[in-house]
């Protein structure tokens, strides 16, 4: 028996069983779990009466080595005591640990890295039905990182589930996806390595969300005529494979150091509403195309290669543009069309090699520069830094616009030669 089974039926029950010469084996480490994390101070001081009355020699070199504390109180010293406790031969620590957690709400944050690779299925399934039990109607299954080889085969006990999310701890190929006929939705978290059609079968997916895969290739979503929503944050992606994606309406790329840019078929998206790029430093541009995604509202460009914008990006109906980290060497003009409500930027952008911006410096207002070429400015909400100041250094600052319609704009322009 381990020590999780010794508590499958509750402390009260368990300590209630106890016997001294129980002690030589895991029953003692459970005793040791309970007297330092059981959730009342009742459990924990009858556990360690137990322990003393036991005088068992391995657990009492173990308490001699850990400070007079429980870890309801203390969480953030159980990392050094699971350390101290495997050193001691035979102590079965990854056991010990989360039999801690599960003891005390909050030792999960600092323990999970002694045993989630060592769980085992009995442990994995009963947090499954847990959670999915939480879930009600909604059938989600969200459960925490496990190694791939105990988890892969108790979730697939779950094939009613809806919204699947989980989380490996190495390196492993995709789930299979196929028997879980009601699927509407995964995440996915850690390295898995591959995502082909044969882990997806003909499954029709709304979202996929992957966080810090080891995934360089997406072709198998390619065929996905139901995805609304995707989003990658960290991994290798290189590309988006040439897809239509007729529903998608979202579009999250974000820490992706490898991705080159967005694919042509980004011309197909027509439902697209919300596009993010951030922290992706190899793309350098942003595709044309993206003027036939009539449905784009919001475009966030953050801390990528991008140096130029689209010339046909007014002609894109955003409510929302937002630029940061960027080394910009134009923005394209408004001329006859609706500005974005809402734009904040925070990036480089040198005047001297920006013609529509020189042109303006004859004009009455900043509003009217601010309007041609970023849309609408909110001078009321500008905060009066040295980098506006020298922005604006040269401009006549007219009558100041009544009506806010930018929450946040900084301007930081190196004006060399302006």
């Amino acid at each position: 028996m381990t020590i999780v089974d010794h508590l499958e039926h509750g402390v009260a029950s368990f300590l209630a069983g106890y016997a001294p010469p129980l002690a030589a084996g895991s029953a003692g480490e459970a005793l040791l779990a309970v007297a330092l994390a059981a959730r009342d101070a009742e459990s924990r001081g009858a556990a360690k009466a137990l322990l003393r009355e036991a005088a068992a020699p391995r657990l009492a070199a173990a308490l001699a080595g850990l400070p007079r504390r429980n870890y309801r109180e203390h969480v953030d010293t159980l990392v050094a005591d699971l350390e101290w406790l495997d050193q001691l031969e035979g102590f079965d620590v990854p056991t010990f640990a989360f039999a801690v957690c599960e003891l005390a709400h909050g030792a999960d944050r600092v323990a999970r890295r002694f045993w989630c690779g060592h769980a085992p299925a009995a442990y994995v399934r009963a947090v499954a039905r847990r959670e999915l039990a939480k879930s009600g109607a909604a059938r989600t299954l969200q459960l925490p990182a496990f190694g791939a080889e105990v988890l892969y085969p108790v979730l697939a006990e779950f094939t009613e589930v809806r919204h699947l999310a989980f989380e490996v701890i190495d390196r492993c190929d995709m789930l299979d996806l196929t028997p879980f006929t009601e699927l509407e939705g995964v995440t996915v978290t850690g390295p898995v390595t591959t995502l082909t059609a044969r882990h997806l079968g003909d499954r029709p997916l709304t979202y996929v969300h992957l966080r810090d895969t080891a995934i360089d290739d997406l072709a198998a979503l390619a065929d996905q005529p139901r995805l609304e929503r995707l989003a990658v944050r960290g991994g290798p992606l290189r590309a988006l494979p040439e897809a239509a994606w007729p529903a998608l309406t979202e579009l999250d790329l974000r820490d992706c150091p490898e991705l080159v840019g967005l694919p042509a078929s980004l011309a197909r998206w027509s439902r697209l509403e919300r596009l993010t790029l951030a922290r992706c430093p190899r793309v350098a541009t942003l595709p044309e195309e993206l003027v036939a995604c009539a449905e784009l509202r919001a475009l966030d460009v953050s801390s990528c290669g991008v140096t130029t914008l689209p010339a046909s990006l007014p002609r894109v109906p955003l409510t929302s543009l937002h630029l940061y980290g960027l080394d910009l060497q134009r923005l394209p003009a408004w001329p006859g069309a609706t500005p974005p409500a809402t734009v904040s930027v925070t990036a480089t952008l040198p005047l001297d090699a920006t013609p529509d911006a020189l042109a303006y410096l004859g004009q009455p207002s900043t509003a009217r520069l601010a309007r041609d070429l970023l849309g609408y400015l909110d001078l009321e909400g500008l905060r009066p830094t040295r980098a506006v100041g020298r922005a604006f250094a040269g401009f006549v600052i007219g009558a100041r616009p009544a009506k806010i319609h930018v929450s946040e704009l900084r301007l930081a322009l190196e004006a060399a030669g302006a």
